[in-house]
């Protein structure tokens, strides 16, 4: 669903970015950097967090925030584990690809943006599958 879903709330958001969102966008991918690079999970967790939430909040759509917010909770006790244990591991030589969507979104390219949430989206649920695999394997 977050396949479907976040990928949508981006290329809606695209088109209504302001120089503003850009400036906070930056702030969360340097502040995302920090954090990887200190080894601070909350603070990982928190610029993603507000990384993501910004664009999608430029989507217009209250309705697919709510449903995007809804999968987060879902999922958040499980996901931020292993993503923090994604960062560390060699799968994770790119945790994220959110600078890349800014640059993407900066040359007014939308479509590659979305692929690279799309990637970012992908790679973090197919560790959680193996991760899921692993755990069965040894019980």
């Amino acid at each position: 669903m977050r396949l479907q879903l976040e990928p949508l709330a981006l290329t809606l958001a695209a088109p209504h970015l302001k120089p503003a969102q850009f400036e906070r966008l930056d702030a969360f991918v340097a502040q995302h950097e920090a954090a990887r690079l200190a080894s601070d999970p909350t603070g990982v967790r928190q610029a993603d967090t507000g990384f993501l939430f910004e664009l999608y909040r430029s989507s217009g759509s209250a309705l697919l925030l709510s449903f995007i917010e809804s999968l987060w909770l879902r999922r958040r006790p499980m996901f931020w584990e292993a993503r923090w244990a994604l960062l560390g591991s060699s799968l994770g030589r790119a945790p994220h690809r959110h600078k890349e969507i800014m640059d993407a979104l900066r040359q007014g390219r939308p479509d590659l943006a979305r692929d690279f949430l799309v990637e970012e989206i992908r790679s973090a649920g197919e560790f959680l599958l193996e991760a899921m695999r692993f755990r069965e394997a040894t019980d």
